[in-house]
């Protein structure tokens, strides 16, 4: 199996031999359960309206997914991103390949292992906004490419969260921002990010951009991206109010 399993006590929820959809095995998973999904393109998306507190706009809005991720659930692949992909078909506003909003489970989650690919159109492929502050959701194994946002989100990873994210070993291709906000975003009160061991190619507006205090990045590549302005031979635009590492 690519991903692996979580806690002795963990209860694995196969897509589609146990569920037919990605959601309706998350929907019922609970804490440390390992949703596995076989080989395969998901383009099956549902609406979902969610009430955020914070940000712009502060009301109510409705978006789009292949999966509304939940804390404490880990979303894996049996056989890794060449062979399994979320894809959103439909160009529109507030589509997205997976969104993490407004659920406040246990931490820490994981998405492992799958390629994620959208249209033109408001929403980036990964969409998280409003997390709670002690959760960690780790992003590993995972290809995101040939995808548009908005003129407010990247066309890779929105992440607007005062959770923790980790990023590793990753690929972010073909990315781009009708609004220039690059191949991953970080930003409304998005606080400690980390990347390790991962390339961003071909990102024409930026590979990176962020207003977020805690910023580490190792072991990473970055080529044909936008260096506007350069930190590390890297390209990466914004601001790091306390804490900015590149190592490797």
């Amino acid at each position: 199996m690519f991903g692996g399993a979580g806690s002795a006590s963990a209860v694995t929820l196969r897509v589609p031999a146990d569920y037919p959809t990605i959601q309706s095995a998350v929907d019922v998973a609970k804490w440390s359960d390992v949703v596995l999904v076989a080989p395969g393109t998901y383009t099956e998306t549902e609406a979902r309206t969610i009430s955020f507190s914070s940000g712009t706009p502060t009301a109510s809005e409705t978006h789009r997914a292949v999966a509304f991720l939940k804390g404490g659930v880990q979303l894996v692949s049996e056989s890794g991103p060449a062979v399994t992909i979320l894809e959103v078909t439909e160009s529109g506003d507030r589509n997205h390949c997976l969104a993490a909003c407004v659920d406040y489970g246990l931490d820490p989650s994981v998405l492992r292992g799958f390629t994620l690919r959208k249209p033109s159109g408001h929403g980036a492929a990964l969409y998280i906004r409003e997390m709670p502050h002690d959760w960690t959701f780790t992003v590993e194994d995972c290809v995101f490419e040939d995808s548009e946002g908005g003129q407010f989100d990247s066309g890779g990873l929105d992440y607007r969260s005062p959770s923790v994210l980790l990023i590793r070993n990753c690929r972010f291709t073909n990315l781009t921002s009708l609004g220039g906000h690059g191949a991953l975003h970080a930003f409304n009160g998005a606080r400690k990010l980390t990347i390790e061991s991962c390339t961003f190619e071909n990102c024409p507006d930026s590979a990176i951009r962020c207003t977020i205090p805690s910023l580490t990045i190792r072991d990473s590549l970055f080529r044909s991206c936008n260096t506007s302005p350069a930190i590390g031979g890297s390209a990466i635009e914004g601001s790091v109010s306390s804490q900015l590492l590149v190592d490797g």
